[in-house]
């Protein structure tokens, strides 16, 4: 991302934020957390502990986790990270998103400074590939989740399905990398670390469970109420459901997590 265009989207964000919140409602906090690791010496000749071909390794790095709450009803969350090598510094954003409990019309800015914020976020794989179908418990009564709702759960913004039911997230480990980069905008490395900020910020949700093969999430969420878990359309049986996506179904052509061609 280029520092133009990072530094003209935060400047568009700030400015709309303040003029959605009025002067006497605004009740200022900032909350700030991060974690960090440094690491020197020598490796044989591996990328162990972020080591390089040559052996060696000296890396440090450095997320910064902020919450900022400019109104009673207004919060914007977002997470940036900074690497230090032997080539110089590395700098990305790994998220950044707002929340209110309605969006007004004139808030569209927002959506759109937010995108430019996140305009990084790789590249869809190239070709047509199995869409990836949202898959829950058979018995319950748990048929849509609203694009917005799927993102709260798997950054860990809520733990609570629309059903009331307590949540429990499955990683699919071989598919993570295209369910995170479609669903959420990240990849699964930002994903990991945003997942390490949540946990130091004390907010009391569990990340997704890693699961190794399809017949595992199959089996884990046919016999458990509350699972959601992600999985090519292609491997779903009658043991688990599928969810529609904003009223959107996986073989819909404008279903959010099918890569288009």
């Amino acid at each position: 991302m280029q520092r133009g265009h990072l530094a003209l989207s935060v400047c568009i964000l700030a400015a709309t934020v303040f003029r959605l919140a009025p002067a006497q409602e605004i009740s200022p906090r900032v909350e700030v957390h991060g974690f960090s690791g440094w690491a020197y010496g020598r490796t044989a000749e591996n990328t162990y502990l972020g080591g390089d071909p040559r052996g060696n390794y000296q890396r440090g790095s450095l997320a910064l986790n902020l919450a900022a709450h400019p109104a009673p009803r207004l919060s914007i969350i977002s997470q940036a990270f900074f690497k230090q090598t032997e080539e110089g510094t590395e700098t990305e954003l790994d998220y950044a998103f707002l929340e209110m409990p309605t969006m007004p019309p004139h808030a569209t800015v927002l959506r759109c400074a937010l995108s430019l914020l996140l305009s990084a976020t790789p590249a869809h794989l190239a070709g047509a590939q199995d869409p990836i179908a949202v898959i829950v418990h058979p018995s319950g009564t748990l048929a849509d989740l609203s694009l917005e709702t799927l993102q709260r759960l798997f950054l860990g913004r809520s733990a609570i399905l629309p059903n009331k039911e307590s949540v429990v997230l499955l990683e699919s480990a071989w598919l993570r990398d295209r369910f995170y980069s479609r669903a959420l905008g990240m990849n699964a490395d930002r994903f990991k670390r945003h997942w390490i900020g949540v946990i130091f910020s004390g907010e009391g949700v569990t990340p997704p469970k890693e699961m190794g093969s399809p017949a595992e999430v199959l089996q884990y969420v046919a016999t458990h109420r509350g699972a959601v878990a992600f999985i090519e359309l292609r491997n779903v049986d009658s043991s688990v459901r599928t969810v529609s996506i904003s009223g959107l179904r996986a073989t819909d052509p404008d279903y959010r997590l099918r890569e288009r061609p």
